[in-house]
C-alpha cells in the first residue's frame, strides 16, 4: 500500500513541470512573436538568484526547443 502511494506521488508532476511539458510540446507551433516573448521571460528567469540548478536545466531545455522551432520555421 505504501509503495502504491509512493509511486503515485512520484508520477505527480508539479505545476512547473506540467507547464514546461506543455511549452515544450507546443513551442514549434507558437507564433514567432510568442516564442520571442517566452524566450525573454525564460532568459530573465536564468538571471534570478532564486532559480536553482534543476530549474536552470529545465529552462535551458525549453530554450533549446524554442531555438529549434525558430530555425525550423524560417
Amino acid at each position: 500500500m505504501a509503495a502504491a502511494a509512493t509511486a503515485r506521488g512520484a508520477t505527480h508532476l508539479s505545476r512547473w513541470d506540467e507547464e514546461l511539458g506543455r511549452l515544450v510540446q507546443s513551442a514549434p507551433n507558437l507564433p514567432h512573436s510568442a516564442r520571442i516573448a517566452v524566450r525573454r521571460v525564460l532568459t530573465a528567469l536564468l538571471d534570478e538568484p532564486v532559480t536553482d540548478a534543476a530549474a536552470v536545466g529545465e529552462i535551458q531545455r525549453v530554450l533549446a526547443v524554442l531555438e529549434q522551432a525558430h530555425y525550423a520555421h524560417r
